[in-house]
């Protein structure tokens, strides 16, 4: 089993709801902000927010990761659509504002 696994068999339907809810809350944050663009600061405070919540809760996000992971998002129709059921073009948003935020660290 490797750390992921061993992180995530502890967590009860409690947690799994608690995480849901917590990135349910960063996709309305970053909705709101949406007609601001990618680069706008609550939009790049709120990209920070998963990327610390998947290293909290899962395993080390470094920003390599999440540049691919918001690769994924619109890579991955699967992705796309379980992300755009929340707005339409909101993983294409999200893709471009990681990519902000990774270019920003130098990543």
């Amino acid at each position: 089993m490797d750390r992921t696994e061993q992180r995530t068999s502890a967590y009860t339907k409690e947690d799994w709801a608690s995480i849901m809810t917590r990135w349910e809350e960063i996709y309305n944050k970053v909705i709101a902000a949406m007609d601001r663009g990618p680069a706008d600061p609550e939009v790049q405070e709120a990209v920070h927010e998963p990327r610390q919540d998947i290293t909290d809760y899962f395993y080390d996000c470094t920003p390599e990761i999440f540049r691919g992971l918001g690769d994924l998002y619109v890579q991955d129709e699967r992705f796309t659509a379980n992300i755009d059921k929340h707005k339409e073009g909101l993983a294409l948003f999200l893709r471009d504002a990681m990519h902000l935020y990774c270019d920003r660290l130098g990543k």
